[in-house]
């Protein structure tokens, strides 16, 4: 099996906006200097782009953003892929301090069901920045790993971030393998 590996140059500047340091009073609800994690949410959700890639004539499109709410729309995160893709081969969510919190192998795109919901390894729900691996096989049996972020906003109402704009939701999926920022996503912030 041929093994494609792509790192985009953003998840290393992803990690390194992430590194955490502590105030001298070791506040726990800081992540540096004076910045609340709420408001580095605010700040970075979205910072990191979706992904659109074609895998030897195989389109797939993976989000940077859902919101668990069980409205209907962007309730799971997962991998969108078309004719193609033969299998999700590793799918795989980390939290901020790089402990998995979600992983579901060998299955084929498309399925929200086979997607994470948000949900923790304790039972909650935390809006936060999480950061993925995904290896998918085409056809010709090739792997790709694709590592990327995707912002978690379960707090209703949607609280709107710095980088709304930036914000690809899985009900842009323009039906092609391929994302559509014209399609409505269906999340509205205030």
């Amino acid at each position: 099996m041929k093994s494609v590996k792509i790192l985009p140059v953003v998840v290393l500047l992803f990690v390194i906006l992430f590194i955490n340091t502590c105030k001298k009073d070791d506040d726990p609800t800081s992540n540096s200097g004076d910045q609340t994690i709420e408001e580095s949410f605010i700040a970075d959700c979205g910072i990191i782009p979706p992904i659109v890639a074609c895998l030897n004539g195989a389109k797939i499109y993976i989000p940077n953003a859902f919101s668990p709410n069980f409205n209907g729309f962007n309730d799971f995160f997962y991998p969108i892929g078309l004719d193609g893709i033969e299998e999700i081969i590793s799918f795989k969510i980390y939290n901020e301090t790089g402990n998995l919190i979600f992983e579901n192998n060998n299955f084929r795109t498309g399925d929200p069901g086979e997607g994470w919901d948000g949900t923790l390894p304790d039972g909650n729900m935390q809006d936060g920045i999480y950061t993925y691996i995904i290896s998918i096989a085409n056809l010709l049996d090739e792997v790709t790993e694709f590592e990327g972020a995707v912002c978690c906003r379960t707090t209703l109402p949607l609280v709107c971030v710095e980088n709304e704009a930036h914000l690809a939701w899985g009900t842009q999926h323009d039906g092609n393998g391929g994302l559509d920022f014209s399609l409505p996503s269906y999340e509205d912030c205030e």
